[in-house]
């Protein structure tokens, strides 16, 4: 079990920032602003990274934003339950974008608000907040083999319920209850235990916490947006793969639909259900995730990463790499 935290009465620098997350082996990067020296304050707060014994990760803050900030980190192959008690953020997850945060209602009464995001494989997490933001949030992630053995539900619910767990980046809505918010205040709060009943306080925590969101997954509400049939959704996946390795990325939709085996309108529709975008979208990400891959490895130029993912105007690959990941390609040589 490892642990890093900063006492929530200081301010976090630049490089404490850095060497705080890097503890939680998840590739951590600063990606603006870029002139703050090392020593330059970010943030003002408390923040907490734990891998727990029973394979959760937690991750868990209560900062005020003292700059306008963006960061990147490796998102683990896994379901992430969110539950945001104050503030929001914008964030972006592989191919999807996200505005995730709590609301406030006409007296200005916080309403905490929660989402579970599943990662089929890891996935770049860019998050962007403003100066002055106050933000007090909750994150638990298990792994992706976490289900491995069977779930004990009902067949039917346990079909729609690893349907789920298969589909990257499916997200469903959660609405935290009143225990499930107490449960994490009592997490962000929990620095003035001694060290041994702190994690073991939070670790039960979690674990209720994550009961609770999966609980809500089992429920139509959670699980109406995923209606393709198994056989369908096996298919997709299976041309997601070879995609991914590299196969059909010059062809065309109509090859790649004779080896699905269906047509082109059912690929497509079946592609949007199963990913949330198009056959070409998805193709699009895989090249500038092949991109973002040889710059940072072999440190490619910018120009020479824009020929290998496609694009005739390396402007118009900057443009569409600074929207995918949140940073310009430049930023990453070196």
């Amino acid at each position: 079990m490892i642990m890093n935290q900063i006492s929530s009465d200081r301010s976090i620098s630049r490089s404490e920032l850095v060497t705080l997350t890097e503890g939680s082996n998840s590739g951590f990067k600063l990606v603006e602003p870029l002139e703050l020296a090392d020593s330059d304050a970010v943030v003002r707060g408390d923040i907490r990274y734990l891998r727990l014994r029973s394979g959760l990760t937690m991750h868990c803050s209560d900062t005020l934003e003292i700059c306008n900030l963006t960061t990147q980190v490796v998102q683990e192959a896994g379901l992430s339950c969110f539950l945001f008690l104050e503030g929001n953020v914008e964030m972006r997850l592989g191919s999807r974008s996200f505005r995730l945060g709590s609301s406030t209602d006409a007296s200005g009464a916080h309403s905490p608000g929660g989402m579970i995001i599943n990662c089929v494989e890891p996935e770049i997490l860019t998050r962007a907040s403003e100066k002055g933001r106050h933000i007090r949030k909750l994150v638990i992630s298990v792994p992706a083999d976490w289900h491995e053995g069977g779930t004990g539900l009902e067949a039917s619910d346990e079909s729609a319920f690893l349907r789920f767990c298969t589909t990257h980046l499916a997200s469903s809505v959660w609405k935290p209850s009143p225990r499930a918010v107490s449960l994490a205040e009592q997490i962000l709060r929990s620095s003035a235990y001694p060290d041994v009943l702190q994690r073991l306080l939070i670790e039960s925590r979690c674990l209720e916490i994550i009961g609770e969101a999966f609980s809500s997954l089992i429920s139509e509400a959670g699980l109406h947006q995923y209606p393709l049939r198994t056989r369908d959704h096996d298919r997709v996946r299976i041309i997601a793969e070879q995609l991914k390795a590299g196969n059909f990325l010059a062809g065309s939709i109509e090859e790649i639909a004779r080896e699905a085996g269906m047509s082109t309108s059912s690929l497509q529709r079946h592609f949007r259900a199963a990913f949330g975008m198009t056959v070409f979208e998805f193709i699009r990400n895989e090249k500038l995730n092949e991109a973002w891959r040889l710059l940072m490895q072999e440190g490619i130029s910018v120009g020479e990463a824009a020929y290998r993912a496609g694009y005739s105007s390396a402007a118009n690959f900057t443009t569409a790499f600074k929207r995918r990941f949140g940073v310009l390609p430049k930023h990453l040589r070196g």
